[in-house]
């Protein structure tokens, strides 16, 4: 499975940037992650990157596999072998580094039903 987002979480984001400028978006945003995010991504200076694993467990309401992902990859893709969305990252367990979890695509299929969005494959 495939898993697009922030493997390497804003930090090392931050550590690969300018210095001055690295300080100056931390100041701007309060050390606020959401808006250190946002601001980086306003100035383009982010781009998700693409991690690979193996799903581990399939629950009625998660999917557990050990793609690496962290803070800032909520919400993006969980896509299997074939390219189809399968689920959406939304959590890991800073306990043990291997284990992340994705919403199951059919929850995500049922919420866009709900607000009249059409379903989309």
């Amino acid at each position: 499975m495939i898993v697009v987002g922030y493997p390497t979480g804003v930090d090392v984001l931050l550590a690969k940037a300018d210095v001055a400028l690295a300080q100056q978006l931390v100041e701007t945003t309060g050390e606020n992650l959401p808006a250190l995010a946002d601001e980086l991504a306003r100035r383009r200076l982010i781009s998700p990157l693409v991690t690979l694993g193996h799903v581990g467990d399939v629950q009625p309401t998660n999917i557990v596999y050990d793609a690496a992902t962290t803070f800032g990859s909520s919400g993006g893709p969980v896509l299997n072998a074939g390219g189809d969305v399968i689920g959406v990252n939304y959590a890991g367990m800073t306990e043990f580094a291997g284990a992340r979890f994705g919403v199951p695509i059919r929850f995500v299929h049922r919420l866009l039903t709900r607000r009249g969005m059409p379903r989309t494959r």
